[in-house]
């Protein structure tokens, strides 16, 4: 897999991962990655408490920055939650060539 993309999937990953264990009071959280038909996806989800997903986008620094380092590579970043049910899910196409870099 492309580097940067690894790393923005890994950073996504661990941002929502330690949200969730922070401030969700969840019982289950799963992480799932998988690639099929040329998209990469990455999904978090977990059984806590939920938040206003609406009122929390673009107010806290860690989902801000989950959007953008998927936006970097090309992604997009779907975001839900209610009581009992958050999930973040980072669907992107597999790039047939390494992305540029960046110094």
């Amino acid at each position: 897999m492309d580097p940067a993309i690894e790393i923005s999937l890994f950073r996504i990953a661990q941002e929502a991962v330690t949200n969730a264990l922070r401030h969700s009071e969840a019982r289950k959280l799963t992480v799932e990655f998988d690639r099929a038909d040329g998209m990469l996806r990455l999904v978090i989800t977990d059984d806590g408490v939920g938040f206003d997903a609406r009122g929390a986008a673009g107010a806290g620094l860690g989902l801000n920055s989950m959007t953008q380092r998927a936006e970097s590579v090309g992604g997009v970043l779907a975001l839900s939650s209610r009581r009992g049910a958050t999930r973040i899910e980072v669907t992107l196409p597999e790039p047939s060539e390494p992305l540029p870099s960046r110094q």
